[in-house]
């Protein structure tokens, strides 16, 4: 697919299926970026980021708080998840 295509797709898909549905990408610009066409396509989805650590696991340093807290909301919000 062309363009913004896979974003389209994907919101439709998540429009006309029943229940949560777990989308993966290969890094964190694409996810940004599909996440960001299907707020475009579909903005009353609701949508749930899974970011990456973005570190390695012996790495002397924890992962930026930001992306804890992202985490942490994603994995709360989840039981929530009525579609």
């Amino acid at each position: 697919m062309a363009g913004s295509g896979h974003g389209l797709a994907m919101a439709s898909a998540a429009e006309t299926h029943p229940g949560p549905m777990l989308v993966i990408t290969s890094s964190s610009f694409s996810a940004q970026r599909l996440e960001d066409e299907i707020r475009f396509y579909a903005p009353e989805l609701p949508l749930l980021p899974f970011p990456d650590w973005e570190s390695l696991p012996y790495d002397l340093f924890s992962p930026h708080q930001d992306i804890i807290s992202q985490r942490l909301e994603t994995l709360h919000r989840l039981p929530e998840l009525t579609r």
